[in-house]
């Protein structure tokens, strides 16, 4: 093999190896839904909530969150499990929340959301 073809093959291995080995680069997003939210829990059904955003609603059975879901890290069959849950986004910041029960009995607690985390607040 003379010069002339030794230095072809080397080029041609050294393209082969040069293309081979630098792929297209590739960047992945994965996009989350933080859901900066409010966890109202307590015997709910029934009851009436203001938020101090204006927010108002009286509570349906058709609102509480799937027992499945929200007791999942619970102990079985607790108290906390047959309680009322439902929840509703929020914005960040302070948030005044007003509960009237069913039976009439008021509650006003004030709280501050951080974004993208699930407040619990427990109305009994």
């Amino acid at each position: 093999m003379n010069i002339k073809n030794k230095l072809t093959s080397l080029l041609v291995f050294l393209i082969l190896v040069i293309t081979g080995c630098s792929g297209t680069p590739t960047t992945t997003v994965i996009a989350r839904d933080e859901i900066t939210s409010v966890l109202l829990v307590g015997n709910l059904v029934g009851g009436a909530v203001v938020f101090n955003n204006g927010f108002q609603k009286t509570i349906l059975k058709a609102d509480l969150q799937d027992k499945l879901v929200t007791n999942l890290s619970t102990i079985r069959n607790s108290e906390y499990q047959n309680l009322d849950k439902v929840l509703f986004r929020v914005e960040p910041g302070e948030l005044t929340v007003s509960f009237t029960s069913p039976n009439g009995k008021k509650t006003n607690r004030n709280i501050f959301i951080t974004p993208g985390i699930t407040n619990e607040l427990r109305l009994d």
